[in-house]
């Protein structure tokens, strides 16, 4: 497997509790919402 490893990475399925795929999603969408309110207060003082 090592030797062909270029080979085999493409074969190898990335496994994640359907729940912690959950929390990672919110916790990104709430990282973009803050993102989005510092720019809005950010142009809005100039």
């Amino acid at each position: 497997m090592l030797e062909a490893w270029e080979t085999m990475l493409p074969k190898f399925v990335k496994i994640m509790p359907i729940d912690y795929k959950r929390v990672l999603a919110e916790r990104k969408a709430a990282a973009a919402k803050e993102q989005a309110q510092k720019d809005k207060e950010l142009v809005a003082h100039g």
